[in-house]
C-alpha cells in the first residue's frame, strides 16, 4: 500500500511540475534579424518586427503567426524602436526618432490608417494605444504626454508637462496609467477625457513598461528596482511591481540581480487570460509568476542573447516569446 501511494505521489509530483514547465514549444518560426523589437498581437494571430537595417534604423514587418511568414513590410524607423497593438488586435501603433510622430497601421491590410503629430513635434519614448484603437497616447522629454484620436487625429490634450515614463490604457478605456514627472517617479491613473486624476498610486522606482490585468484590477510595472543594500545601485538590480487600484497601494515587489553576461533591461510583461499568472522577458530569461503571491511559477525559457517580447494570448491557452535573434516560440499553457 506505502509503494502504491509513493507511485502515485511521484506521479502527481510529475504531473505537476510538465503542467507548470510548458515542456516544450508547440510551435517555433524565426523571422530575419537581427530584431531590435517585437511586439505580439493580443490573440496571437500576428507580430510586428522591427528588423535591423543598419546600427540607428530598423525596417518594420509584419508576419503571420500562425503560418510563420512575412505579411506585410511597413515603414522605416529610427532608434529607438516602440510598437504596440490594440487590445482587438486591429491596430499597430509605430513610434521612433526619426519620425518626430507616431503612426497607426491597419496590420491585417498593412495600410497607414493615421499620422499623429503633436504641436511641440518632439519624439515619444513611450507608446500606448487604447484597447479598441480609439486613443493613442504618447510621451517623452519634456514635452509630456500626449493624447489623441485616431479617427480624427484630433489632439486630446497634453498631460503633465514633464519626464513621462510608462503609459497603459485600462482594459474599459476610461482610464490610463502614466508614470509621469520621471525624475520624480509619480504615478498616477487619469481619466482619458478629462485628464482628471482618478487615482495616485504615490512614487515609483525606475520602470520601463506597465500593463493592467485583464479585469482591471492591478496595474503591474517592470524595469529597474532598488536594492535592499544600500551600497548596491538601484541599476543593478531587475524587477517589477503590482499594485492595486482601487486602493492605490503597492500589493508586491520582486528584485533580482542578473548576471554580468545576461545584463538586460527587462523589456516584456504580460497577464495569462484569467489574471492568474503573468510573465515576464528580462535579463534573457521568460519566466511565470503567480500574480496572487508573487512566487515564481518557472524559469520557462534561457536564451543566450537578448529576448525582446513575451504575451499570453487574450484567446486560448498559448503564450508566445521572442529573441533577438528573431526565434519566435508559442507555448501551450496548462
Amino acid at each position: 500500500m506505502e509503494m502504491k501511494n509513493i507511485k502515485l505521489w511521484m506521479i502527481t509530483l510529475v504531473f505537476v511540475f510538465s503542467s507548470y514547465g510548458f515542456a516544450r514549444p508547440v510551435r517555433s518560426f524565426k523571422v530575419k534579424g537581427p530584431v531590435k523589437a517585437l511586439c505580439f498581437a493580443p490573440d496571437l494571430s500576428l507580430c510586428a518586427v522591427a528588423r535591423e537595417i543598419d546600427q540607428e534604423s530598423a525596417q518594420v514587418e509584419i508576419w503571420d503567426m500562425r503560418k510563420g511568414r512575412l505579411m506585410h513590410k511597413l515603414s522605416r524607423i529610427v532608434y529607438p524602436y516602440h510598437m504596440t497593438f490594440s487590445a482587438n488586435s486591429r491596430c499597430l501603433a509605430v513610434n521612433g526618432h526619426g519620425f518626430n510622430h507616431l503612426q497607426v497601421w491597419n496590420p491585417r491590410t498593412g495600410k497607414l490608417r493615421r499620422t499623429l503629430r503633436n504641436q511641440a513635434e518632439n519624439w515619444h519614448d513611450y507608446i500606448a494605444i487604447s484597447p479598441t484603437g480609439r486613443y493613442v497616447a504618447g510621451g517623452g522629454s519634456e514635452q509630456g504626454t500626449w493624447l489623441w484620436e485616431v479617427k480624427t487625429g484630433k489632439i486630446l490634450g497634453c498631460r503633465e508637462p514633464f519626464f513621462p515614463g510608462p503609459i497603459a490604457f485600462s482594459p474599459n478605456e476610461k482610464n490610463y496609467f502614466v508614470l509621469s514627472h520621471y525624475n520624480r517617479r509619480e504615478m498616477t491613473i487619469q481619466d482619458v477625457i478629462s485628464g482628471k486624476v482618478y487615482r495616485e498610486l504615490g512614487r515609483s522606482d525606475a520602470m520601463q513598461t506597465a500593463m493592467f490585468s485583464p479585469d482591471g484590477k492591478i496595474i503591474a510595472m517592470a524595469g529597474y528596482m532598488p536594492a535592499r543594500n544600500p551600497a548596491i545601485k538601484y541599476e543593478e538590480r531587475l524587477g517589477f511591481a503590482l499594485w492595486n487600484v482601487a486602493t492605490g497601494k503597492k500589493i508586491y515587489a520582486r528584485t533580482w540581480v542578473p548576471t554580468e553576461q545576461n545584463w538586460d533591461s527587462l523589456f516584456a510583461i504580460s497577464f495569462s487570460q484569467d489574471g492568474a499568472l503573468f510573465a515576464t522577458a528580462s535579463d534573457r530569461t521568460f519566466r511565470i509568476w503567480q500574480t496572487k503571491t508573487g512566487k515564481l511559477v518557472k524559469v520557462l525559457d534561457k536564451r543566450k542573447v537578448p529576448v525582446r517580447a513575451v504575451s499570453f494570448s487574450s484567446k486560448e491557452n498559448l503564450l508566445a516569446t521572442a529573441s533577438s535573434d528573431g526565434i519566435v516560440n508559442l507555448w501551450r499553457v496548462p
